[in-house]
Order: structure tokens, then sequence, then C-alpha cells
């Protein structure tokens, strides 16, 4: 069928990045989280998603983030233990600077309407890794709870679609 489909896609649009200015605490260890909306007002058919966070917090890796559409679909862009390790081998890294983040979760939706971030912290515990830099040696990480609760600074969102 791909041999002889003739119609040519509708142009690609891309917004513009649009920041949200959040300042939400981000609670240890709840599943309320912090959460942050932004009013999409063009109407189009959405192929992808980008968000970029500002987050400070003492263990990125006990961060889940995830982006809700208007109509309710939910992406979790972001698991937690993902392997974001670099804060627990700098301790100078204390959260995310303009991380950025994608889905193609809510392909096909209107992009029009409320879009949500939540971010939560999933984590009240220790925790460890193992590191194995080189061939035959092993390194346990340890790092104990965050002390204080992070903050959900800002976010960017910028849509890619097309006219439906």
């Amino acid at each position: 069928m791909a041999l002889d489909y003739d119609t040519p896609l509708p142009p690609l649009s891309i917004t513009p990045w649009q920041r949200v200015t959040a300042q939400a605490p981000i609670q240890d260890a709840t599943l309320h989280g912090a959460v942050s909306a932004f009013n999409q007002p063009q109407d189009f058919v959405v192929e992808a998603v980008q968000v970029k966070v500002d987050i400070d917090h003492q263990r990125v890796q006990d961060l889940a983030i995830e982006l809700i559409s208007p109509s309710g679909t939910r992406s979790v862009i972001m698991s937690p233990r993902t392997g974001m390790v670099g804060q627990s081998i700098s301790n100078r890294v204390a959260g995310f600077e303009q991380q950025l983040l994608l889905s193609n979760h809510f392909y096909g939706e209107s992009s029009q309407g409320r879009w949500q971030l939540v971010v939560r912290d999933t984590n009240r515990d220790e925790s460890s890794w193992i590191a194995q830099p080189a061939e035959g040696e092993r390194i346990t990480v340890r790092q104990a709870n965050n002390t204080q609760d992070g903050v959900l600074k800002s976010w960017d969102i910028r849509f890619f679609g097309h006219e439906g």
C-alpha cells in the first residue's frame, strides 16, 4: 500500500517553545506530586510533544514525570530509577536544567486545551546501585534519601503536528 500512496502529508507545524513558571513543591515520596498546567490555544493534530524541565531536587533518580493531554491521555515521559546516575557521581548536580524529553504517545490527538505536567518523588528510602567503571571492578554507590522537598521551577512545551 505504501508503494502506491500518492497523497502528500500535510505540512509539519512546530510551535514555538512556551514557558510555564511553576515553582511547585515536589514532596518526598507522595502520589500527589507537583502539578503545573499549560493551556494550548492552537488546534491541530499532534504528532509529538517536547518538554524541557527545570527541577531542583537532591536525588533526580527518584523522580517520575508524567504529561497529561486535554483528552486525559497520560504519558510517563521519565520513569524513576532509569539510569540518571550523574547526580550520584557528582554532588554538584542538583536536579535538571532544561532537560529535554519527548513523547509520541499523543499521536493523532488535538493539541488544543489544558496540558498538565506532574512530577512525583517516588522513593523515601536509601538508594543504591552498582557501577562497573572497569572490567572486574564493581562499586556500590549508596545515596541517602533527599532531606528536603524538590521544586518544579519551570517547564517549556512545544508541539509537532499538522492541520487536521
